[in-house]
This record gives C-alpha cells, sequence and structure tokens, in this order.
C-alpha cells in the first residue's frame, strides 16, 4: 500500500508537470506569435523594398521614354528628304550593286491594290532617306517575356496616354513618317537596325496608329524579309488572316492595348457591350473594331464578336472560354438587328436585345441558350455584332 507521503509526491509531481506544459505551451505560442509579427514586418519591409525597385525601374523607364520622344523631335526639325529622282534612283542603285546591304534589307508593305509608280518612287526616296539616319537599336533581347510588354514596360510606360507610337518606333530604331501612299496603307523599308516607316496621311488616325504597331511587328520579328500585306488583312482576329500577318497584328494589339492595362480598365467599366468597347477605343486611341477584338480575345465570358457583310459572314473572334462548336451561323438572320443595319434604313447603332442562340450559332443544341446582340454598323456594308451567351435556361435576359 502506498504511504501518504508517496501519493502527495506523486500529486505534487503531477501538478509540477501541468504546471511545465502549460508554461511550455504558453512559451510555444508566445514565441509563435513573436515569429508571426516579425514574418510580416519582414514582409512589409520586402514588400516595401519591391515597390522602390519598380518605382526605380518605372523611373528609368519613362527616362529612356523622355529621351527618345527628345531625339525624335530634334530630328523632325532637321529633317530633309531627298526630292530628285536622278539622285535617288542613283543611290538606290549604289544599294543594290552592294549585294551585302542588299541581304540586310526589310521590306513589307500593306498593299492594297496593284503596284503605283508614285508608290515606287516613295518608297525609293524612303531608302535614301535611311541610309541617313543614323539612329540605330539593335533588335532587344526579349527572353521569355512577351515582346509588346516588355518595350512597354522598358519604357516605363505604366497609363494609355503614354503610349505614343511613334516614339516607341523611335526607340526600337524605326522613324516615322505621313505620306501621300495611293495603293498601300503603310510601309517599312529597314537596312541593319534601322528602319522608315511610311504610313498613308489620309488614313483615319486610330487606322494609322494600328499600321505602324502592325509595320513595328513585321521589324520585331521579320527583320530581313520581304512581305507583301494585304490592306483587307489589317486589323482582323488571329486566326482570320495569315501567319505572317497574324504575329504583326497580335503584337500591334499588345503594343497599343497591353493587357496589364486594358484588363483592368475593362472590368471598371462594366460588362462587355458596345458602349464599354466605345469608351476603351477612346481611351487607347484604337479602333472600334481591333478594340471589340481585344476586349473579346482578353476576357473570361463566353462572348462571340462577328462581322456581316451582304455577302454574309467575313471574320469572327471568341473568348477562349467559347468552345469550338460554337460557330456563328454564316448567314443573318431578318430576327437580328445586324440584319437591319445592312439590309434595311436601321440606324447604324442599336440598343442590345436578347434572343434565342440558335438564331445566330448553328451548334445542334444553341436553342437550348439565349444571346445578347449589340451592334454596330463600321462602314454602310459591314456590321459588327457582340454576342453574349447566356446560361442555359436563361431565357429571361437582362439587357447589358
Amino acid at each position: 500500500m502506498t504511504s501518504k507521503t508517496e501519493n502527495s509526491k506523486m500529486e505534487l509531481a503531477t501538478f509540477i508537470d501541468s504546471l511545465m506544459d502549460e508554461f511550455s505551451l504558453l512559451s510555444d505560442e508566445k514565441v509563435a506569435a513573436e515569429a508571426i509579427q516579425d514574418f510580416g514586418s519582414i514582409e512589409n519591409a520586402l514588400g516595401g523594398i519591391d515597390a522602390e525597385i519598380e518605382n526605380a525601374i518605372a523611373s528609368l523607364g519613362k527616362d529612356r521614354l523622355s529621351k527618345a520622344r527628345a531625339a525624335l523631335e530634334e530630328s523632325q526639325k532637321n529633317a530633309t528628304r531627298l526630292s530628285d529622282p536622278t539622285q535617288a534612283y542613283q543611290q538606290l542603285a549604289d544599294f543594290i550593286t552592294s549585294e551585302d546591304g542588299f541581304r540586310r534589307l526589310t521590306l513589307a508593305a500593306r498593299n492594297g491594290r496593284a503596284s503605283s509608280d508614285d508608290d515606287a518612287t516613295s518608297a525609293i526616296f524612303d531608302l535614301c532617306e535611311l541610309r541617313e539616319f543614323k539612329q540605330s537599336s539593335p533588335q532587344p533581347k526579349f527572353g521569355e517575356r512577351a515582346k509588346a510588354d516588355f518595350i512597354l514596360q522598358e519604357l516605363g510606360i505604366t497609363k494609355p496616354e503614354e503610349i505614343d507610337i511613334e516614339v516607341i518606333a523611335w526607340h526600337l530604331g524605326a522613324k516615322v513618317r505621313y505620306g501621300r501612299l495611293t495603293q498601300c496603307e503603310a510601309r517599312i523599308i529597314g537596312s541593319d537596325d534601322v528602319a522608315m516607316i511610311t504610313v498613308d496621311e489620309g488614313a483615319p488616325p486610330q487606322r494609322q496608329r494600328f499600321s505602324i504597331g502592325h509595320e513595328l511587328g513585321h521589324w520585331i520579328y521579320h527583320r530581313g524579309q520581304t512581305l507583301c500585306c494585304q490592306a483587307g488583312d489589317i486589323e482582323l482576329p488571329s486566326d482570320q488572316s495569315n501567319n505572317l500577318e497574324r504575329v504583326a497584328d497580335r503584337f500591334a494589339s499588345e503594343l497599343l492595348m497591353p493587357s496589364y492595362l486594358f484588363v483592368p480598365i475593362a472590368q471598371s467599366l462594366g460588362p462587355p457591350s458596345m458602349r464599354v468597347v466605345q469608351q476603351l477605343a477612346e481611351i487607347f486611341k484604337t479602333s472600334r473594331t481591333a478594340t471589340a477584338i481585344r476586349l473579346v480575345q482578353l476576357n473570361q465570358r463566353p462572348l462571340c464578336l462577328v462581322s456581316h457583310t451582304k455577302s454574309g459572314r467575313r471574320w469572327f473572334a471568341r473568348s477562349r472560354t467559347l468552345s469550338g462548336n460554337w460557330m456563328p451561323s454564316h448567314e443573318l438572320r431578318a430576327e437580328t438587328a445586324a440584319f437591319g443595319m445592312i439590309f434595311g434604313k436601321s440606324a447604324p447603332k442599336a440598343s442590345p436585345r436578347c434572343m434565342n442562340a440558335s438564331i445566330w450559332f448553328t451548334r445542334r443544341d444553341a436553342s437550348r441558350f439565349n444571346v445578347i446582340e449589340d451592334s454596330f454598323r463600321v462602314q454602310n456594308s459591314e456590321v459588327i455584332s457582340l454576342l453574349s451567351v447566356k446560361e442555359e435556361k436563361e431565357f429571361l435576359c437582362q439587357e447589358t
């Protein structure tokens, strides 16, 4: 039998052990709390350092942008252009006889119709001016980063209004000029690391900006090649144009409407609609067509953008969330607002309207869905429609 003294000792030992356990637990909790607090302080400090680094990088980029703008303005003050065709042809002959020089030539033109003597002479003058162009910018080493984003962030661009396409071109070794082009909308002529981009002075400003971005795409991706681009290829969705034009158009879209600026602004304006497209087009100084395509391709909602003329469907673009079996019909049906805009006397813009998806899509079970159509006329013979696909059996649509 255990004595009372031994029982007391055992109880005392148990009590002491419980106290030690509680003290240890409290100590562990205190240490953990202190560690969490210290970690938070360290994390905040590191976050502050990251912000300072980002601000420093942006400041350096804006300095590059400012220097490029100043250099461009200085070159425009001192610009001289050869006007004597005899001298121009002699310089061209000298260039062509230099096999090495001709091999390094980059040439691309958005050619709408047949060639023109005036445009050919203009190209020769570009080539002569190019030889006097001292600005040289070797092709940047982008690594795995998106090329357009890399260029914009290298210049510290953080706002849409800072996307000065002519200054960006200068930074990349390309000088932009505007002139009369009778048979093409834009052209780039380059040699080694310098280039001249000529844009039709009669084109709308938004179209000019996209054309410059397009030619810069050729300069970045197809340097040293000779290309001919069709006017009808400009601003089309990537799967409706040939491979080289697809690359150049994608680069132009990414340069003029970079996702890191475009997406948050688009989200702040509300659900996708032609009203939002118009607002974005004004912010980024792009055409409604190019802006609508970009909005659809960057969107997580089930969207489809379709272009129709009297001849039928011209092109279409879909968001990533809309699968391949959502194929828009080739012919417009009379129930659509787009039909009235093309074949009737409807206004160039109509209010969004809800209708059954089978009116727009060839998908076998399209009747189980609804869409909201938001259409506008871009020119007399073409209408673009933004279609928002609604969830299955959601027949009481709310217009956006």
